[in-house]
């Protein structure tokens, strides 16, 4: 039996296609640190940005779950901080 996975984020695209940020980057034309950022939700890609990267993965990953990953990890590490804070 194959089990498969779907690919719902871009950190995900590029393991299972096994593309390093470095050569995803480039193919993106942004650099390695940007593409470090999307995967880890650190930077949420403007509208631009998300297009081009939606490009690159060929559809698999949308513009509009790109920004809402990194809008909801931005998020969660918020409500955590403010969850710290209350209880201090």
């Amino acid at each position: 039996m194959q089990i498969t996975k779907k690919i719902t984020t871009l950190k995900d695209y590029l393991y299972f296609n096994q593309i390093t940020y470095q050569a995803f980057a480039q193919k993106c034309g942004m650099n390695a640190s940007m593409i470090g950022n999307f995967c880890n939700g650190k930077t949420i890609p403007k509208h631009k940005t998300a297009e081009i990267l939606e490009e690159a993965t060929n559809g698999v990953i949308s513009a509009e779950s790109l920004v809402r990953f990194s809008f909801e990890k931005k998020m969660s590490i918020w409500l955590e901080k403010r969850k710290k804070k209350s209880s201090s």
